[in-house]
């Protein structure tokens, strides 16, 4: 299978990092405006350095929320960063307006738990896998990491996930289900780990 990479083009987003980490492996690549683009496409990155509402709120005015939304449980493999991740769940504290893909039933909560405040989780993590092996996704060294909203271990139902902690919390920091795999932390600045990573979801068939 010849891979072809689309990453999603968030003006709100991460996206000219993310691609030029694909880049590395996949010369195969383009930046994603239209639905019609995603037919090409073997594997669908979501950048995220974002809030939860922006990430949705701009998929659906370049009319690719819905598109995207029906492409869960089929062949491409869909892989969602840090907010691109959490609009997989149905909502977010974040953003109480907006809905998510409902790919998951899990909602978004503040790391402060207060809606007031925030309290970000930032830098280099571990992360633990829980359930079954990665494969093929590697899950080798420390991770970078920056966000204030995470998706709680008690709602993690996936068939593989792990979790990294930070304070009293066990956040989901990665899972993997059917044909998505979803990573709160960012791969792209995670140097050689995070490189792997991107190399093992470009080689995930």
């Amino acid at each position: 299978m010849n891979v072809h990479v689309g990453v999603i083009n968030l003006a709100a987003g991460n996206t000219k990092s993310v691609a030029r980490a694909v880049q590395i492996f996949s010369p195969r690549h383009e930046l994603i405006d239209s639905s019609e683009q995603l037919e090409v496409c073997t594997h669908i990155v979501i950048p995220g350095v974002s809030s939860f509402g922006s990430v949705v709120s701009e998929l659906h005015s370049k009319n690719l929320f819905k598109p995207l939304q029906s492409l869960y449980g089929g062949s491409k493999k869909i892989m969602g960063l840090c907010a691109g991740m959490q609009i997989m769940g149905t909502s977010s504290d974040e953003s109480p307006n907006q809905l998510g893909l409902n790919w998951f039933n899990f909602q978004v909560k503040s790391l402060a738990g207060n809606k007031d405040k925030k309290l970000f989780h930032t830098g280099w993590d571990s992360v633990e896998s829980k359930k079954n092996i990665f494969n093929p996704i590697s899950m080798r060294g420390s991770f970078y990491f920056n966000h204030s909203y995470y998706v709680s271990k008690s709602d993690a139902n996936f068939e593989e996930y792990g979790t990294s902690k930070f304070l009293e919390r066990e956040i989901v920091s990665i899972f993997k289900y059917s044909n998505i795999l979803g990573i709160q932390f960012h791969p792209e600045k995670s140097q050689k780990s995070g490189l792997n990573l991107i190399s093992s979801f470009l080689n995930w068939k």
